[in-house]
């Protein structure tokens, strides 16, 4: 199983030199303060610092990540991001309370448009580093939307009319490209991580229309192998999970059957090990045989 703190240790421990980016006044004085206070302190400290100034600490990092584009900066300052939001997903309030910067835009920031944009954008760095940070991020955020944007609001024309739809709509065919990649990007990381942030998604409504589009099906299918020599359990269970998912979307069905994944679904429900793995893919194909 992928953890998305597993390989935070290093980047950690290497820091960042802060002096060099005020220097160059790509970080004011009040962000830097901010982000050194949190990072030097343990566990507690730092939640009781989120506590009392949460919403100041989210600005700072988002604004490094919006001003800055050094690789150094970037993966420290989403390796500092994403134990936190692992320690605790609800603070993900406070980046969703960050507004954007330009007053012309405030109206059309609101609900975390800002931080958003900013973990989109880092989808197409050139490392997994901070591709699977990005992603979790933005995972989180989605996750922990507010409760009036629980539904997702699509416009007449079929657009998404908030920010955490247009990020929903985005993450999700970002992820069904990862996952029919060929190559992985990552050849260990992409497909387990990518696959755990589909099911995440997979479990709003209004996104399984926009992932049946973007070829969810194909992408889920050759994970469900239970043959292809020693499996990732987890990987196995959140492919299954993803399916059993879409069994509620009716086009998503008829792609599934055209696809192969009730062929693998039938595999695994047989040969796996687990009896989470063996009962998920169960229930997809219970539902798959009711929608035919």
């Amino acid at each position: 199983m992928i953890n998305p703190t597993d390989d935070l240790r290093e980047v950690l421990e290497r820091g960042a030199r802060w002096n060099a980016l005020l220097t160059s006044r790509l970080v004011t004085d009040e962000d830097l303060q901010a982000i050194q206070r949190y990072e030097l302190r343990d566990q507690d400290a730092r939640a009781d610092m989120m506590d009392e100034e949460g919403d100041a600490c989210a600005r700072a990092f988002l604004n490094v990540l919006s001003d800055v584009s050094q690789t150094e900066y970037v993966q420290y300052v989403l390796a500092l991001i994403t134990r936190m939001l692992s320690d605790d997903k609800t603070r993900a309030s406070h980046f969703l309370a960050v507004e954007k910067k330009d007053d012309d835009d405030k109206g059309e920031g609101g609900g975390g448009g800002e931080a958003y944009a900013v973990f989109l954008r880092l989808l197409a760095a050139p490392d997994w580093f901070t591709r699977e940070k990005a992603m979790f991020c933005l995972t989180r955020l989605i996750d922990q939307r507010p409760a009036r944007d629980k539904r997702l609001r699509f416009s007449e024309d079929g657009e998404p009319a908030t920010p955490a739809g247009v990020a929903a709509v985005r993450l999700s065919r970002w992820l069904c490209r990862e996952l029919s990649a060929d190559p992985p990007f990552h050849p260990h990381r992409a497909v387990p991580s990518c696959v755990t942030a589909l099911a995440s998604l997979l479990s709003i409504r209004e996104v399984r229309p926009v992932a049946t589009r973007a070829g969810v099906a194909r992408a889920v299918a050759p994970l469900l192998k239970v043959t292809a020599g020693p499996h990732n359990v987890q990987e196995l269970y959140e492919a299954g999970l993803c399916a059993w998912l879409l069994t509620f979307h009716p086009p998503a069905c008829d792609a599934m059957a055209r696809c192969g994944v009730i062929r693998g679904l039938m595999e695994v429900a047989g040969a796996a090990a687990k009896e989470k793995v063996v009962r998920v893919a169960t229930l997809a194909l219970r539902n798959l045989a009711a929608a035919t």
